[in-house]
């Protein structure tokens, strides 16, 4: 099994806002990617700037996400 390191950044204030909506930090479904049975789909609907994902796995409170990710 391949280990990966990731670098996460994103916008402080789209954070607050995820966080009021939501009641996830960015921070937490950052975890998402440690899931190895987590799922990504490449989301072409919203791809026009750039490559956007779905990603749906498991948190590091085994709670279920979904995560929309560049």
């Amino acid at each position: 099994m391949a280990d990966f390191e990731y670098n996460f950044e994103w916008d402080v204030r789209k954070a607050a806002t995820n966080i009021q909506k939501h009641g996830v930090s960015f921070e937490n479904a950052a975890t998402v990617f440690r899931d190895s049975e987590a799922m990504s789909l490449f989301d072409q609907k919203h791809s026009t700037d750039e490559d956007c994902w779905i990603t749906l796995g498991l948190d590091n409170r085994d709670q279920l996400l979904v995560v929309c990710h560049t």
